[in-house]
C-alpha cells in the first residue's frame, strides 16, 4: 500500500483519501484526507488470508451510515414493539382515535425501517474504506423486517379503518 509522506510535495501524484498506517510509529492507522493527516485514529486491523479490504471491512467500527442505519433500526423495532404491547394489552378497547394513534406508530416504523435499510445499505457499500460491514448488515437485517411486517399491518389497518 502507498504510504502518504508526512509533507505533501505539489508535484507529486496525490494519495487517496483513506485510512493507512500513521506515520509517527503508533502502531494504529490514521486519516489521511488526502492533502494531510487528521487526528482521528483507530486500530490497525489484523492481518487476514484475504486481503487488507475484507479485515477492515469486518472491523466493528462505526461510521455515520452505520450508526444512522443502526439508531433507526432500533427505534423502528421498539416502536413495533410498543405497538403490540398497547395491543395485546388493551385490544378491544382501543377507541377508534386510540386505533388511529397506534397506526401513527406502525407507519413512524415502517419509515424507520426504511431509513435503516437505505442507510444500511450505504454503510455496506463503504465498509470496505471505513468498517463497520457487521453493524451495516445487522441495521438493513432489522430494517428490512420492520419495514416488511409494518408495511403489511399499515396496509392492513388502513383497509379495516376505510370500511368501518
Amino acid at each position: 500500500m502507498t504510504m502518504p509522506s508526512q509533507s505533501v510535495d505539489s508535484s507529486a501524484t496525490q494519495v487517496k483519501p483513506g485510512w493507512y498506517e500513521d506515520p509517527e510509529g503508533t502502531g494504529q492507522d490514521r486519516w489521511w484526507v488526502g492533502s494531510l493527516w487528521t487526528d482521528q485514529f483507530h486500530k490497525a486491523p489484523r492481518k487476514s488470508m484475504y486481503g487488507p479490504g475484507y479485515a477492515r471491512s469486518m472491523r466493528p467500527g462505526l461510521h455515520r451510515p452505520a450508526r444512522i442505519a443502526l439508531v433507526a433500526s432500533t427505534i423502528g423495532v421498539v416502536l413495533f414493539l410498543a405497538f403490540f404491547l398497547v395491543v395485546a394489552v388493551f385490544g378491544n378497547q382501543l377507541n377508534h382515535t386510540a386505533r388511529v394513534g397506534m397506526l401513527g406508530f406502525l407507519v413512524l416504523s415502517f419509515g424507520l425501517g426504511c431509513i435503516a435499510v437505505i442507510y444500511g445499505s450505504i454503510g455496506a457499500a463503504r465498509s470496505a474504506q471505513l468498517g463497520g460491514l457487521v453493524a451495516s448488515i445487522r441495521a438493513i437485517c432489522g430494517g428490512g423486517v420492520t419495514l416488511l411486517v409494518s408495511g403489511f399491518l399499515v396496509a392492513s389497518a388502513l383497509v379495516t379503518l376505510m370500511h368501518a
